[in-house]
């Protein structure tokens, strides 16, 4: 009972192992997922922020730089041609500029990630250079404005709005190129930190894997050691085993000792349990049957008449049937014994008990008065 007990503990033992090694198994795995799809997603997300701000800000800024540039020199044509022609001329194109440098500003606005003073800074200086450059086409367009006037008044009213626009776009230049780095920082530190983790763990994983094996095989060697002791067991005891399930036919284990208990090989058994009831007359048969298939019954011991293929007389064995259901799954125990000689010795000592009675009464009967 001790030993049974032990061995119930430990196969409770051993199933609560498995149990949680596949539980934390799963568990890493969902974990390794998630990490994974995380650090994807946090991927892709920057490399959607530096796509869409940065580099179309910095891109942005470069074009505006230029257009200003343009602007410059299209000004600065008139410190040497001021007819109307060229004044008209320089109106248009700087009209052309305008259109472009406000797309840009527009889209410089709606992604700069910096402060919004930033962007409200280089519009105001833009309008104010469209201001200036306004007026200094109508000064240029004057009868008396000559080619010096008109460079004077360019250098005083436009060229401190050139530069203070270009501070203003070199200040947005290095905001934006400072986030643009502090994403590649961000960018390479979530790429180690996913790396370290996805190392971390692989390698409970790789563990957990070791672990479980270990435990599959230990579980392995018990299951085998216990079925070769069975084996050993059933095969030298005189006593046949037959477990079957709801198959109508066939068995899933039939003991060695079949073939000495019942005459049958076990391997026809396994195939045909029913070869057993050809050895019986039918009331057996029709009785072994109505036992087994009892619902309200779970086991039955009884002892048939069984003619054994290798003897002339028939053979008493004892029929034990056990029934079992787990997991919604009917097993049958079939167990069958030679009790022939039992029964010989018994049906012997009955005859010679009869005997016995018999000549004490005659004796009483022919004894003289």
């Amino acid at each position: 009972m001790m030993k049974k007990s032990k061995a119930i503990q430990e196969d409770t033992v051993m199933k609560r192992v498995t149990s949680i090694g596949m539980f934390s198994l799963l568990i890493l795995l969902f974990l390794f997922l998630f990490v994974t799809l995380l650090s994807t997603t946090k991927l892709t997300s920057q490399i959607k922020l530096i796509t869409e701000h940065p580099f179309t800000v910095n891109g942005d800024i470069s074009d505006v730089k230029t257009d200003l540039a343009l602007m410059r020199l299209r000004t600065e044509r008139l410190q040497s041609y001021n007819r109307p022609e060229d004044v008209d001329k320089v109106r248009t194109a700087l009209d052309q500029l305008y259109l472009g440098m406000e797309a840009l500003l527009e889209e410089i606005d709606s992604l700069y990630l910096g402060p919004g003073e930033d962007t409200e800074s280089l519009w105001l200086v833009f309008q104010e250079i469209q201001d200036a450059q306004e007026k200094l086409l109508d000064f240029a367009a004057l009868p008396d404005s000559t080619t010096d006037r008109i460079a004077a008044y360019e250098e005083e009213h436009l060229y401190p709005l050139y530069d203070q626009f270009e501070e203003n776009a070199q200040r947005i230049l290095a905001f934006v190129r400072n986030t643009q780095q502090n994403i590649f920082i961000s960018a390479d530190y979530l790429g180690k930190s996913s790396l370290t983790w996805s190392f971390v763990i692989i390698t409970a994983m790789t563990l957990g894997l070791f672990f479980f094996q270990f435990t599959i095989r230990r579980m392995g060697r018990r299951l085998y050691e216990k079925n070769r002791q069975f084996m050993i067991l059933s095969d030298t005891v005189d006593e046949a085993f037959m477990i079957f399930g709801n198959s109508p036919e066939r068995c899933d284990f039939v003991s060695g000792s079949a073939e000495g208990v019942l005459g049958l090989s076990p391997a026809s058994l396994q195939e045909n349990r029913k070869l057993i009831y050809e050895h019986m007359n039918q009331e057996t048969v029709e009785y072994v049957c109505k036992g087994l298939c009892s619902e309200t019954a779970s086991t039955l011991d009884t002892t048939i008449e069984y003619r054994h293929p290798r003897f002339a007389e028939p053979r008493w064995l004892q029929l034990r049937s056990y029934r079992t259901d787990e997991y919604g799954d009917q097993k049958y125990i079939l167990t069958l014994t030679d009790r022939t000689e039992e029964r010989r010795a018994a049906q012997a000592l009955q005859d010679a008990l009869i005997s016995a009675q018999n000549a004490n009464n005659a004796k009483k009967t022919f004894s003289p008065a």
